[in-house]
């Protein structure tokens, strides 16, 4: 990701871009259940941060409080996903927890709209699931 972020940044000059993709990506994996054990992605993003705070010397490097966002961003998204785990059996809670979710991605419209993608989905499987009752 630091990679990407860096040639991102070398080619076009911002990684605004490649940020959006990175946490939009996430939220689909959360949104789809994808993402079931968030311990792995923890240790990755830490490494991630690291690797990036051992560059900084070298030319063209990305700022570490770049990453850090990034970062910080995906780790909010695996809180996200800790929450809706918890929560799985409770189709009403679910609910509302993706609306919170996309609620709070109001200043990014790609990103309301994948958890408003997911809340779709969710409503199509309950529905699924109740009319086979």
């Amino acid at each position: 990701m630091a990679l990407y972020h860096q040639a991102n940044a070398r080619v076009a000059g911002d990684v605004s871009r490649t940020k959006l993709q990175a946490t939009v990506a996430v939220s689909r994996m959360v949104g789809e259940e994808k993402l079931k054990d968030s311990q792995f992605m923890r240790e990755s993003l830490e490494a991630i941060v690291a690797y990036c705070a051992r560059q900084q010397g070298c030319p063209n490097q990305l700022p570490v409080a770049t990453v850090d966002s990034v970062v910080q961003q995906i780790t909010s998204l695996i809180r996200y996903n800790e929450q809706l785990a918890n929560n799985r059996n409770d189709t009403e809670l679910l609910a509302e927890l993706y609306l919170k979710f996309s609620n709070s991605y109001a200043h990014s419209p790609a990103m309301r709209v994948t958890w408003l993608e997911n809340i779709s989905s969710l409503h199509s499987s309950v529905r699924c699931a109740s009319l086979l009752c």
